[in-house]
């Protein structure tokens, strides 16, 4: 079974590296352009593997038809894919999406999600469709998100999560050599991701405590953090925060730390600024 890989990031790079450790046949790697794709082109080198930078969905359909992949796999990738290209390997083109489909359907559906306070986060392999993350669901598993959880620790275990269904579900396609059948997704239960940029990370102090606690969680870095301004109009970003859920505990007391009152109490953040006692932001 002869597959295309399309994908970069740490999920396009585990899963990739997944699936060559279980022996599949990847007949050619392709990375968008523009994007950090070192370790996946690394990897390819390693393994000996054709890659090349995405350029249009006319060059990739040439390449498709001169390859003849028999299963698309795509893991991370900016772009949706018009029907010719996801129709045209026999075995369908799948997708391993960060989210709990059909909730978070489109681009940062994991800091929407810890954003939102949910409770559970999820990855999902899935067909791909012409829509947004809205085709059949193969495979699908979810962990709990807790207080303890930040973007980075939920992308690292999602990722590890999603290369190992991915795999789970390869494996199925190349057993029966035929298209699998899907759960559909509920379109009344659809919600979505949508792009992220820098100016959507300032905080709102009239906001209640844990909101602003599941925004700054949701934007560490290497994400743009939260910010706001101080009485100089400067910018102070903040890269950490803590919020206890038990009455009485003694939060902490580091260098770095302040403890600033919110809509609803107060919050205690992490900042590189030094800030006034009293000192108002905004």
């Amino acid at each position: 079974m002869k597959i295309l890989f399309i994908g970069w990031g740490d999920n396009g790079y585990k899963c990739l590296k997944e699936l060559l450790n279980n022996r599949f046949k990847i007949v050619s790697v392709i990375v968008p352009k523009n994007y950090d794709v070192k370790g996946i082109q690394q990897l390819c080198n390693r393994r000996n593997i054709d890659l090349e930078v995405y350029q249009s969905s006319q060059v990739l359909f040439t390449k498709m038809k001169l390859i003849k992949p028999d299963l698309m796999i795509v893991a991370s990738f900016p772009k949706i894919f018009p029907k010719n290209i996801i129709f045209y390997p026999q075995f369908g083109s799948i997708n391993v999406h960060a989210g709990e489909l059909p909730k978070y359907r489109g681009y940062h559906p994991l800091n929407w999600a810890i954003i939102r306070d949910e409770k559970q986060i999820g990855v999902t392999v899935h067909y791909l469709d012409e829509g947004m993350d809205s085709g059949d669901i193969l495979l699908q598993k979810t962990i709990p998100l807790s207080n303890y959880d930040d973007i980075n620790t939920v992308k690292k275990a999602l990722v590890k999560l999603g290369a190992q269904l991915l795999v789970q579900v390869v494996k199925k396609i190349s057993k029966v050599k035929k298209r699998l059948k899907g759960k559909k997704q509920n379109e009344n239960n659809a919600t979505y991701a949508p792009k992220r940029n820098k100016e959507d990370g300032k905080i709102i102090w009239e906001n209640n405590a844990r909101e602003i606690f599941n925004l700054v969680r949701a934007l560490k870095s290497p994400y743009p953090n939260t910010f706001a301004f101080n009485r100089k109009k400067e910018r102070v970003e903040f890269q950490e925060s803590y919020l206890s859920n038990k009455v009485g505990e003694v939060l902490a007391k580091v260098k770095g730390y302040y403890l600033i009152s919110v809509g609803d109490g107060v919050i205690l953040l992490k900042t590189k600024k030094k800030l006034s006692i009293e000192e108002i932001l905004f």
